[in-house]
């Protein structure tokens, strides 16, 4: 019987110095507009927003505390949000529903 190793490189799967923000996104569900508020403004971070399947429907800078985005063209349903910061590192997740 054939034996196989599998070498796991620690620095992709580690998020030791992955540094996270705090996200609150309201009104959540929404019909026209999503304000994302910030626990800092001293970062440009971006905002991708997407659907279950992956399509991504936004892409943007979120600058500042609070930003809002007109959401009122997208279809009802689910959607999900990712935050980037400058490197691509992902900060934060999260859904919201469209009514």
């Amino acid at each position: 019987m054939p034996m196989y190793s599998v070498y796991i490189d620690p620095s992709i799967t580690s998020i030791q110095n992955q540094e996270m923000i705090e996200v609150s996104v309201h009104p959540n569900p929404t019909e026209t507009n999503l304000t994302f508020q910030l626990n800092e403004n001293s970062k440009e971070y971006k905002l991708e927003i997407f659907d279950i399947t992956g399509k991504v429907y936004r892409s943007t800078s979120l600058n500042g505390v609070s930003t809002t985005i007109d959401v009122s063209d997208l279809s009802k349903g689910v959607y999900l949000y990712y935050i980037h910061n400058r490197d691509g590192s992902r900060l934060s997740r999260g859904k919201f529903v469209k009514q």
